[in-house]
């Protein structure tokens, strides 16, 4: 195809995404604080104080001060109806002076929404803003659930000193549903579907960064027939480092070099490997990728699939390409696609260098289960839609996330639901729907509970979830072999103790018996 005529047909999609994108948005609360004053239905409380001051974006702006460590909050009413079952996108401009670093990421500078459902309280917000900075643009997209009751919008400063300043804070609802088909089609078998492999069913692991030898043929001797080779860019400088695109390119190919050392032995052992971007260009911060908020790193996201699709569209052993680990818009910037419009431009481009691999997606954001009911297809043949399976967060992360205290047990009631595996089934329902709206293929692209969970709490959630992905003809990757010990399915259940478990356990027990229903290897990828 020509290089003008190419150009013009990009130029017309990315027009048409923006477009489509600009119309969606419908504000329900927009606060500039041009008023001057707290308004009464707003309640302020905390160890600080909270007042109107002269700048901004406008000519006031909200001020949040916490002379020592504590926490000090304005909390907005919403009505919850308006915002029940949909999807929400939360942007605020912030600026922060000596902000000391929190305890945990999740806490600082507070931007978060926090809705209340009869299954419990939820909070969703920005991360990792703390520190001194300039006035600057942060956001989330995320979803509601259909049952809340209570939501707020809350702004201020938690487990930290220091001052915040807040101003144009919108609540938007995005986009709609996605519209169904009047009629499903015939449901068809995994193996008939267009999954870019002759193998019936993959099952395997996420891995990675870095490699290993005997790993791999650790991962063949269990039977795994895929992996999921994350290439996540972490060394403690987050994020000064990976802001600098030279330093990407240089960490890019450091990573890559490192899945070609073990890609022949993938190949001889019969595993396929996937290549997982964990980490875009700009990497992520507070809830949002660099790629929704500055245009050089939206345009290197590409470059870089480009330059991953030539690279390694003619090895044998890779099976696809997973575009973005859990997709984090954020706020996007004017002129920018969203990540349903980069995906479809970023699969037609690899689709045009590499016609065999699979092209993954994962819905926005962060590769929820809840986010396809607002993701229409892409129309690029050999798409896999991924989805990463950690709910119910009380029980697989308890331990790991603050405010999930240890001790939480499955089966069993969590946060006043029961939660077993016909509850696991229900919420996945969404995904089994899109999957029979469209006889498209699924990847379980992530799936755990942390390796301290009351008795067999992790190996019987493990089991449900593995049942009911070979039930519906899923692929799937356990997260994660041989990274972080919380997951390690070779160690044991004591917290303290991060060493390899002199017998299996019953977590590494189930993986097993899962990955024993592969077939034996046999000839990967053309």
């Amino acid at each position: 195809m020509p290089q003008i005529l190419l150009r013009l047909i990009l130029f017309v999609l990315v027009g048409t995404h923006l477009l489509r994108a600009e119309r969606s948005a419908q504000p329900v609360v927009n606060v500039d604080f041009e008023s001057g004053t707290l308004l009464p239905e707003w309640k302020s409380e905390g160890s600080g104080s909270a007042s109107i001051v002269p700048g901004g974006y406008g000519a006031k702006s909200l001020l949040v001060s916490v002379p020592e460590q504590g926490s000090q909050f304005v909390h907005i009413p919403l009505a919850a109806e308006s915002i029940r079952g949909r999807r929400i996108a939360l942007s605020a401009a912030v600026k922060a002076e000596n902000v000391t670093k929190p305890r945990e990421p999740w806490n600082g500078v507070k931007v978060m929404v926090k809705t209340v459902a009869p299954g419990g309280t939820d909070y969703q917000g920005l991360m990792d803003l703390y520190g001194t900075f300039s006035w600057k643009s942060c956001g989330l997209i995320t979803n509601i659930p259909a049952d809340v009751t209570e939501a707020t919008l809350m702004l201020g400063l938690q487990d930290a000193s220091g001052q915040a300043w807040f101003d144009d804070v919108t609540l938007s609802v995005m986009g709609k549903l996605r519209t169904r088909p009047a009629s499903q089609p015939a449901l068809l078998p995994p193996e008939k579907l267009d999954r870019r492999t002759d193998l019936p069913r993959l099952r395997g692991v996420m891995y990675g960064p870095h490699g290993r030898e005997e790993d791999i043929r650790k991962l063949a001797e269990w039977g795994a027939n895929l992996i999921r080779w994350q290439f996540y860019w972490y060394d403690g400088s987050f994020p000064e480092k990976r802001l600098d695109l030279a330093l990407y390119d240089q960490w890019l190919e450091a990573t890559m070099a490192e899945v070609d050392r073990l890609l022949p032995l993938c190949e001889q052992l019969g595993i396929r490997v996937i290549i997982d971007l964990h980490t875009p260009p700009g990497a992520t911060e507070s809830r949002q990728s660099a790629i929704f908020q500055r245009a050089e790193y939206q345009k290197k996201f590409l470059e870089v699939w480009d330059k991953l699709a030539r690279h390694y569209k003619d090895k044998p052993a890779i099976w696809g390409y997973d575009l973005l680990n859990e997709p984090a818009e954020g706020s996007v910037a004017p002129g920018l696609l969203d990540w349903h419009a980069l995906a479809d431009l970023t699969a037609n481009r690899v689709r045009e260098i590499d016609p065999h691999r699979a092209i993954i997606v994962e819905p926005g954001p962060f590769g929820g289960w809840g986010n396809l009911p607002f993701f229409e297809p892409i129309a690029v043949p050999g798409i896999v839609y991924s989805i990463h399976m950690y709910d119910p967060l009380a029980f697989t992360h308890q331990g790991v996330l603050d405010g999930y205290p240890m001790g939480v047990e499955y089966p069993g009631m969590i946060r006043g639901v029961l939660w077993n595996k016909e509850k696991l089934r229900e919420i996945l329902s969404p995904v089994r729907e899109f999957q029979k709206d469209y006889n498209v293929p699924i990847f379980v692209g992530e799936f755990s509970a942390i390796r301290w969970a009351p008795g067999d709490s992790a190996a019987r959630y493990l089991r449900d979830c593995i049942e009911i992905f070979e039930e519906y003809g899923w692929d799937w990757a356990y997260h994660a072999f041989r990274e972080w010990h919380g997951w390690n399915v070779e160690v044991g259940s004591l917290k303290e103790d991060t060493s390899p478990s002199p017998v299996p356990t019953d977590r590494e027990k189930e993986l097993r018996s899962g990955l024993s229903k592969n077939q034996p290897p046999r000839a990967v990828n053309p």
